[in-house]
């Protein structure tokens, strides 16, 4: 009796690794020991497609493409998979959309996210990598042009690697993650959903490691729609010099852990319900140096290092001057003090709370608000210091003449804090 008992429960918890057993490699992938084509998978000039729901558990390699186009929800169990491509490494090209005629309202979320039609596992204690480009019509090493769920197994320790010529990961729509670690790398954007004032990123749980910007810009997570963080852990980093770690008008942190840097700072907002603090600093934070955050008894709650981040494996790391950063331990209206290579940081400029459609301009001085159309969206000169004036000059933000202050002390939703130097 016990034996069945573990048996039952065994398949349980395995039962979305129990479809369709798919071997990539290449001409000679495999279905359930299978040459292709057969039940809906073939294989022609590098392109693996899938045509047919249900569930496909994918090990192997494979020099191509993953090409999703199926009418029933279909779900791809990685489990040990290397995937390199020069167009997309896996697209979705259709699958049952959970957002009929934008339907999910974003200010009060709520997704069962089972429904949603196309998904991508990552099986415990494996690694998975998928290489890719922009190609066509469409952007990323993942693309998808219906909603995505990006989720784990029972450990959440399965890692996918997404390395991205291009975009990391794109969508059409929506993108979900529950559980896994995801490491996303791109010359663009490490994650971008691209809808206008429709795109959901959703963070219910899990660890998201994006850098962005290796080429000429890229924010780390970018959705032209909503950011919505419940949970998990989010660690972003931005092209140095003028992108965002996070890059939404709409960003909610509802809990979890939150460390995103950058050169510009759209701003978490008056929606979150998990005290946050946006930081905009005097100066460059460099790779090599870590930037602390203490109780006022001194006991660290969390810091972040770029040199000793962990992005994927040799990926460039970045200077920034402006970071969101959010943790469960904050609470309203307790003091938090801030550590850079362990000196203490002070700020000159504070403001509590913003509302959600807040973009654009700096509000702590230097540059115009928003700048033309076309030209630098947050103020000064193009190519120049994006809070205001030309390099090495200007004011970046706060009051260079106002009393250094050196209690973070938190709103009930997101606090910004300027002009954050050294104390002493």
């Amino acid at each position: 009796s016990i034996l069945l008992l573990l048996i039952s429960i065994s398949y349980i918890y395995n039962a979305e690794t129990t479809g369709k057993n798919l071997l990539l490699k290449d001409a000679d992938s495999t279905l359930d020991g299978t040459k292709l084509p057969t039940g809906g998978v073939s294989f022609s000039n590098q392109v693996l497609s899938i045509t047919e729901g249900g569930t496909y558990v994918l090990s192997g390699t494979l020099n191509g493409q993953v090409s999703v186009s199926v009418s029933d929800k279909v779900v791809l169990v990685l489990k040990g998979v290397t995937i390199t491509s020069n167009s997309h490494g896996i697209i979705f090209l259709k699958a049952p959309e959970i957002d009929q005629n934008n339907s999910i309202n974003p200010s009060s979320f709520s997704v069962n996210l089972e429904n949603v039609g196309a998904q991508l596992v990552i099986a415990d204690g494996t690694e998975n990598t998928v290489k890719g480009a922009n190609g066509g019509q469409y952007d990323g090493a993942i693309h998808t042009c219906v909603s995505l769920l990006i989720k784990g197994e029972t450990k959440g320790d399965g890692v996918l690697n997404v390395i991205g010529s291009g975009e990391g990961i794109e969508t059409d729509v929506h993108l979900f993650i529950d559980g896994g670690v995801i490491k996303v790398i791109g010359n663009d954007d490490a994650i971008n959903c691209n809808s206008k004032d429709k795109s959901i990123f959703y963070l219910k749980s899990g660890k998201v490691l994006a850098n962005a910007g290796l080429g000429q810009e890229g924010d780390g997570i970018d959705s032209n729609g909503y950011i919505i963080i419940d949970g998990g852990e989010i660690v972003s980093s931005a092209k140095a010099g003028m992108d965002s770690g996070l890059d939404s008008d709409h960003t909610a942190i509802n809990g979890g852990i939150i460390f995103a840097v950058g050169s510009a700072l759209d701003y978490a907002s008056d929606n979150c319900k998990q005290p946050t603090m946006n930081l905009v600093f005097k100066s460059n934070i460099e790779t090599s140096s870590t930037l602390s955050i203490k109780d006022t008894n001194g006991n660290e709650i969390m810091s972040y290092c770029a040199d000793k981040a962990d992005f994927v494996s040799g990926s460039a790391r970045k200077t920034y001057f402006a970071a969101i950063v959010s943790h469960p331990s904050f609470k309203s209206g307790s003091t938090y003090h801030l550590f850079l290579d362990g000196v203490q940081l002070g700020f000159t400029g504070n403001k509590a709370g913003f509302d959600w459609g807040n973009g654009g301009g700096f509000p702590w001085g230097g540059g115009n608000p928003g700048g033309n159309p076309g030209g630098n969206p947050w103020g000064g000169n193009p190519g120049g210091n994006p809070w205001g004036g030309q390099p090495g000059g200007g004011q970046q933000g706060g009051d260079d003449n106002a009393e250094i202050k050196t209690d973070f002390t938190l709103g009930n939703a997101a606090t910004a804090f300027s002009g954050i130097q050294k104390a002493l």
